[in-house]
Parts: C-alpha cells; structure tokens; sequence
C-alpha cells in the first residue's frame, strides 16, 4: 500500500478524446470502461493529446488540489498518478522512461535520496531511445500547413529545414544517395541544420499561440488535435534538436586539437517510392549514444542499487553505463546438471556469406517447424527466438504449413499480451524477435519446454550505428 506506482502517458488512454473533446458530452467515459478502452489500441493515448488540451479536459486532475475540473467524473489515471506520486514521500515504483523523463526535465518530484534500477543493462539503450529524435518529412509538412493556417513566420524557416533535409537525405556532392541506407552526417551537413534551427524562436512557438488560434476559430480541437500535438512537440523539442547536433561534432580548442569526440551521431536515409499506407520518404534521425556522463552526472542517486542477470564483465557496463560501484555476482540457483544446450553439428552456416540467397535459413526455419510440430504432438510447448520481423514472418509462414498451432504478435496484439496468451494456454508456439522475448520473460513451470534460438543478432554493418561505432572507436 505505501508504494506509489507510475506508468508512461503511453499506457493511458485519454476519455475526454473518446467523448470527442466535447465540454458537456452526451455520456461520460466511466472506470468500468476504463479497462476495455485500454485494449482497444484505436483508442488515443494521453502523449498523443497536445498540453494545451490537458488543463481544459474535464477529467484533468488538478495537480495542487487533486480535483478534476469536473466534479464527479472519473478522474484522468496519469495525472492522478503524478498527482499522488508528488505529494509521496516513501516508495515510487515508475518505468526507466518516466524516471528519465522526471529527472531530466521535471523537478516537481523532488530529491530522489534511494534509487533501486532493475534490469539495469537496459538503461542506456532506453536513454538513447528517449532522447533521440526522427525528423521526417511529413511532420514538418503538416506543421507548415498549420503554421500557415495561423499566420506565423517560422513556417518560413522550417521550409528551409525541410528543403535542407531532403537534399541531405538524397544528394552527397552531386551524387544521388542509395535509397534505404543510413548515411552519417558529416559536419558541414551538420552545420548547415544548425544555422536554419538558429533561425527560429522556439519560444514563439507557445501555447498561447495554438490557444488564440483555436478562439479565433482557426484551429479546431475536434479535428486539429493531432496536427497541434505535432507543433507542441516541435516547439519543444527544436533546442534538443540544436543541442543533440552540436554533440554530434567534435569539439576543439583554439589549436585545433579535439578535446572532445562526437557523443551522438545523426543520420539521414530516403524511400525512392511511397508504398501503400507509407506517408514518410525523407526521414532524419538524430541519436543520442553515448550517455555514460549523463547516467553519472544526473541520473543516479546519493544510493544507487541496480540488479541485473546479464552483466558479465563490470568494466564494460561501467563504460557504457557510468555507473562504478561495489561489484557483487551471485551463481545461479539453477542446477547445471539441470540444462540443455543443443549446437547441431550439421547446422547450416547462416552468415550472409555463406547464405547470399537465403534458402539455407528458410530450410533452418522449417527445420524448427517441424520440430515444434513433433514435440507439440508430445504435449510440449516452444518459445521460438528470431533476430526480425521478416524471420519471424517467415516462421510463422512455415509453421502455418506444416500443421503448426504458432502465435505471436502484431495486428493491434501487443508482444506482452502474446505472451500472456501463450503463458494462458493459447497455442503450441511463442514466436517473438530477441528485442521482445531475448530476455526478461518468465514462464513458470513448463510453458515453453523448449527454447529455439535461431542466430546471434551481428550489428549491420549498413547501419548508422555500427558506422559510427567504427568511425569513434575502430572496428
């Protein structure tokens, strides 16, 4: 009971946008209905709705008072969460992303004086995701729409950045760029991005603004409110922009000599042709990678205890993560003599080398098939590893074929829903990518008898991030 629990505005569905935005709707959105409308994935999320919204909804919890603006209805369950986390003063269980998003750029919750880290391995990954950026093409053309619409002059420069981006995304000293491959920025690219963000005022792009427009009847909460979310989120994030890319050059001192390497790295790629349902063919990524200072500096607290299972050596999670404490390793209560690793002698060699078309992973694949199909006839279950969605596809194809009764997810049907199907009974086989079932999954007893692990996952070497890897710190 002492313990507050907080999840992300990802995990919480907003009922003022179920009721349309209306002021007085013709029925209120009640907490037996709360539940169903989470599963409904249709259904907005609370960081889906623009700010400018949130203290006008009349289920908006008051952070002072702890009332909603409406009296008698069903409160909003993220801010009633905050509201009750803020005002704790023991235990606050949250997510990586919320104690990050908190700490960096809220201090409405105080001094954190004890921080317990679970799955601790996983923090600087969720780091970068969280401040890292895409940029795309459609965004930024929806938001010049908007800023037409209400008569402001940055729409100027952010047609500048726009022009800029899809220059850079295609076109390197007159040569045209291959489509579907990340391709680092070098520093005059870079540069270039940072005179055009100079050009703009982000504090011109202020609530007030979007709030006179839409009494001005310019903008239409009912039908704007996710072009506004898009112009709130631009506003917010154009100074992480300029500071993201400004780590992403080497610093010097007045002799040249590089006192500092790039910490982050932006990219840029393009799709020459739009497929059905794609919107976005011009796309800039600008990611944060190396955050061990960050960690050190503003993350961690006076007592800082973290837990993981998959840390082997402490120095290389030091270097990554920044974070150097007292080391403690305890062996595993499992009995060795209780584990079974198969290595097939006569596996195939799946390296893109030695399988340049494909068909050798394809017979691997069904291999797998048909091996969950023997063992499932013996009333034994499998968990199936995949590196990707196009491997996983492709099992699920092949297990389809030979008789196989595989599940996974997709189609509106979350990774941990398919898991909690699986762990309920649903189906012979788990299929999942390592991102969502490489670790952290615990089924009890023997729901998943048998483990198929298809390959190691090796980084691209196309990608953005292994070349900035290898351009920082060798190959």
């Amino acid at each position: 009971p002492e313990v507050r629990v907080i999840f992300g505005q990802n995990e919480h569905v907003c009922p003022w946008a179920v009721e349309n935005f209306e002021a007085e709707p013709a029925r209120w959105v009640t907490s037996d209905q709360l539940p169903i409308l989470h599963d409904n994935p249709k259904v907005p999320r609370v960081n889906e709705i623009p700010h400018s919204l949130h203290a006008k909804c009349p289920h908006y919890v008051d952070q002072q008072t702890g009332r909603t603006n409406v009296a008698g209805v069903v409160p909003c369950q993220y801010f009633q969460q905050t509201y009750e986390a803020k005002r704790q003063r023991g235990i606050i269980c949250a997510t990586m992303s919320f104690y990050i998003f908190a700490k960096l750029f809220n201090k409405a919750y105080g001094r954190v004086a004890v921080l317990a880290i679970d799955e601790v391995h996983r923090l600087p990954d969720v780091i970068r995701y969280t401040l890292s950026y895409d940029v795309t093409d459609w965004h930024l053309t929806k938001a010049i729409q908007l800023l037409k619409r209400i008569g402001a002059p940055e729409q100027k420069s952010l047609g500048k950045f726009l022009r800029a981006m899809q220059e850079i995304a295609t076109v390197y000293k007159k040569k045209r760029k291959k489509p579907h491959e990340e391709y680092l920025l070098n520093d005059d690219e870079i540069r270039k991005l940072i005179r055009i963000l100079d050009e703009i005022d982000p504090d011109v792009l202020d609530p007030e603004r979007i709030e006179k427009a839409v009494a001005a009847g310019k903008l239409d909460p009912k039908k704007d409110w996710r072009a506004i979310k898009t112009i709130e989120v631009l506003a917010r994030d154009i100074r992480r922009y300029l500071h993201s890319f400004e780590y992403a050059l080497a610093e010097e001192d007045e002799q040249g000599n590089v006192t500092r390497r790039p910490l982050n790295y932006s990219c840029s790629y393009y799709v020459e042709e739009l497929g059905e349902g794609q919107r976005v063919q011009h796309k800039l990524v600008i990611h944060c990678h190396y955050v061990a200072p960050l960690i050190r500096k503003r993350l961690l607290a006076p007592t800082t205890v973290s837990f993981s299972a998959t840390i082997g050596r402490p120095d290389l999670f030091t270097f990554e993560s920044g974070i150097n404490g007292p080391f403690f390793s305890a062996p595993s209560t499992f009995p060795i003599e209780n584990r079974r690793i198969y290595l097939p002698a006569d596996a195939e060699d799946l390296t893109r080398r030695g399988d340049p078309t494909g068909r050798k992973k394809a017979r691997t694949l069904r291999l797998m098939a048909k091996g969950c199909h023997q063992l499932a006839r013996q009333g034994i279950r499998s968990l199936v590893v995949v590196i990707s969605n196009a491997e996983r596809s492709q099992f699920m194809r092949l297990a389809a074929e030979e008789g196989v009764e595989a599940i996974t997810y997709g189609d509106g049907l979350l990774a941990k829903d398919a898991a909690l199907a699986f762990k309920n009974g649903t189906g012979d086989v788990l299929c999942g990518c390592t991102a969502h079932y490489g670790i952290g999954v615990d089924f009890p007893k023997g729901t998943a008898g048998v483990i198929w692990f298809l390959r190691p996952g090796f980084p691209n070497p196309l990608s953005a991030a292994t070349k900035f890897e290898v351009e920082r710190y060798g190959s």
